[in-house]
């Protein structure tokens, strides 16, 4: 299996979750709104990283995350965590693909 490596769209994505949510009342709806904010090269990064995050364990979901705040210093512990990370990631990949 390949390696997971956080695209910096899902990241910007992650801050600002908790702000997604009471905007837009779900997660789902969150992503949807997200979605049509992105490049097509974000949607391409963004969708191959959801489909194989939602096929991945905890361990690997915790080792992306631990290497991209390693890479990326200043949001370090900023992102939010979410249990179980593979439900979670699960969910977003379904709703990923039901967006327009």
């Amino acid at each position: 299996m390949s390696a997971l490596t956080i695209p910096n769209a899902w990241a910007l994505f992650m801050l600002g979750y908790m702000n997604y949510l009471p905007t837009y009342g779900s997660v789902d709806a969150a992503l949807c709104a997200f979605k049509q904010t992105q490049t097509k090269e974000e949607k391409t990064e963004v969708t191959a990283f959801l489909k194989l995050a939602a096929t991945s364990s905890d361990e690997a979901l915790n080792a992306a995350y631990v290497e991209f705040e390693k890479l990326n210093p200043m949001i370090s512990g900023d992102i939010p965590y979410v249990e179980p990370l593979v439900g979670f990631y699960v969910g977003c990949w379904e709703a990923w693909q039901n967006c327009p």
